[in-house]
């Protein structure tokens, strides 16, 4: 069977794949080399991964974001979700700040 996109000349669905996977495990070292939290917080990156991602080379991080094991998941408030969701449907006028704005609200009834 072939990739998506093969029969069209397009870049085969499992290499839009690893290349997402790549980007944001490679952002995630990043992120991890200077504020492992907030590489937590942003990209929910836990131990073992966040320890392994610290040390590991370009190499390795190549080897796990092409395994069938990595695949990038968004992640979504869980209380709020939906509103967070509409947001992304309204006016490209509101943008990010309107949607930051509702996933912290969202947190913070959540919270209560």
């Amino acid at each position: 069977m072939q990739d998506i996109g093969t029969e069209t000349g397009h870049t085969p669905l499992r290499d839009e794949v690893f290349r997402l996977n790549l980007t944001y495990l490679v952002l995630a070292q990043r992120l991890i080399a200077q504020d492992a939290v907030a590489a937590s917080v942003v990209f929910g990156v836990r131990e073992p991964l966040l320890s392994w991602l610290r040390a590991a080379s370009i190499g390795a991080i190549t080897t796990l974001a092409r395994s069938p094991v990595a695949l990038f998941t968004p992640r979504l408030p869980r209380q709020g979700a939906e509103r967070v969701l509409a947001a992304c449907g309204q006016s490209d006028a509101l943008g990010s700040a309107h949607l930051t704005m509702t996933a912290v609200a969202d947190a913070g009834e959540s919270a209560r």
